[in-house]
């Protein structure tokens, strides 16, 4: 990856040091990198970090390569949502797990992910979704995207939208879950005062059949937070086996079907969206 940045005046007479890990907030390790691999460039000579810039000039940066984790590559249909130099979002299916892990180190979105980009780089998911949840992935395509969208992460700015099918009637329509939620037994969580912050707003859109299709945008990023907090309501998750009712031959109905973010690299706004799938819609009818 190459970047390349035209000296401001507000640049002007600063140490590249300072720029670096300043304006363009890059982290003190690829900040070492870009300085072990000779990839840092003043007006296409090499130079050290030391060196004052002057209005104008013309400062280019050269990332090196990285290794890859070893995730096989594998032929998988992928849906894309959107794509550039810098990232990368897919809608991922449901009972396909993000991440090899254990014996399932096949059939991930990982997987498929490194077909696709036909490069052996590391697997630099940003937003993860569980095995049964469907809905639009971030990928970074880059260290330095991945730096900046993990930091946006952090400090809240990526804003996620869901939808659920909930089991029963939230007499509340709209609202604001605040209820603290720490580990219990296994992998499961549970609303505790002992707890981590978690807030989730809600609102329910439709009721039918006995059941609330609820849109969710989570503001912290809790695991199994909108389980959790849903539970915490009265109104578990349909099909959700871990804190509600599993029923046979059925998935927990949960689909983040929005991001919005600011592009890592570029001053836009990004808003990706991907389709709420039939198994949830088909319950509302």
């Amino acid at each position: 990856m190459h970047k390349k940045i035209i000296a401001t005046s507000a640049m002007h007479n600063r140490k590249i040091e300072y720029v670096l890990s300043g304006d363009l907030a890059l982290s003190g390790n690829i900040i070492k990198k870009l300085k072990a691999t000779g990839g840092i460039l003043l007006n296409g000579e090499s130079v050290h970090v030391d060196k004052r810039l002057t209005e104008g000039d013309c400062l280019e940066l050269i990332f090196p390569s990285e290794q890859s984790e070893n995730i096989t590559a594998e032929d998988i249909p992928l849906e894309v949502l959107y794509e550039d130099e810098d990232i990368l979002l897919v809608n991922k299916p449901p009972f396909m797990i993000t991440h090899p892990l254990g014996e399932h180190c096949s059939g991930t979105l990982a997987n498929a992910v490194m077909f696709y980009l036909k490069e052996h780089a590391p697997f630099r998911v940003i937003t993860r979704l569980d095995k049964e949840t469907s809905g639009v992935v971030l990928i970074a395509k880059n260290a330095l995207s991945a730096q900046r969208l993990n930091a946006a992460m952090k400090d809240r700015t990526i804003e996620k939208e869901y939808v659920a099918i909930a089991c029963g009637v939230i007499h509340s329509k709209e609202g604001v879950i605040a209820a603290p939620i720490k580990k219990a037994e296994g992998i499961k969580r549970t609303v505790s005062p002992e707890g981590r912050e978690a807030v989730t707003k809600y609102k329910v859109i439709k009721e039918a059949n006995g059941l609330s299709l609820v849109k969710l945008t989570p503001i912290t990023g809790r695991t199994h937070q909108i389980r959790v907090h849903l539970k915490h309501l009265g109104a578990p998750i349909y099909g959700d086996w871990l804190y509600g009712k599993a029923i046979a031959g059925e998935r927990i109905r949960l689909h983040c079907n929005r991001i919005r973010f600011k592009h890592p690299l570029k001053a836009i706004e990004i808003t990706v969206e991907a389709a709420v799938p039939d198994d949830i819609m088909r319950l509302m009818k």
